[in-house]
């Protein structure tokens, strides 16, 4: 499946775990099968702290999936203001589209997450 040490920690929150490994040498943009990195299923699973250590540590925050999925949309759809903004600070494409073609603020859209649209509203996604 390509998961690693560290997709298990970003993906289950284990802050100090993801730290130790990256300390010792885990690479943040390593991928799953599908293509996901740590950050996009810490983003996905709202892990904001991980999610802010990932980037601190050069993780790429518009890294796709095969299916075009971004840490970004993940973000969004789930609800994870903390996470959406953390990814906004860091140059996440509030442009970007999945496989579907929905945006950012559709997936939020669809998903009934006021507070996130009304955030990317603000920073220009329509």
């Amino acid at each position: 499946m390509g998961f690693t040490a560290l997709w298990a920690a970003s993906y289950n929150g284990k802050l100090e775990v993801a730290k130790l490994l990256v300390e010792k040498g885990a690479d943040v943009s390593c991928r799953d099968k599908d293509g996901a990195t740590p950050l996009l299923w810490a983003s996905r699973r709202g892990r904001t702290e991980i999610v802010k250590f990932l980037l601190s540590q050069e993780a790429d925050v518009n890294a796709r999936t095969c299916d075009d999925a971004d840490a970004l949309g993940a973000a969004c759809r789930e609800g994870h203001v903390d996470v959406v903004k953390a990814l906004l600070e860091k140059g996440a494409d509030v442009h970007s589209t999945h496989v579907s073609g929905a945006t950012p603020v559709m997936l939020a859209s669809m998903s009934g997450k006021t507070e996130i649209v009304k955030l990317l509203v603000k920073v220009g996604q329509t």
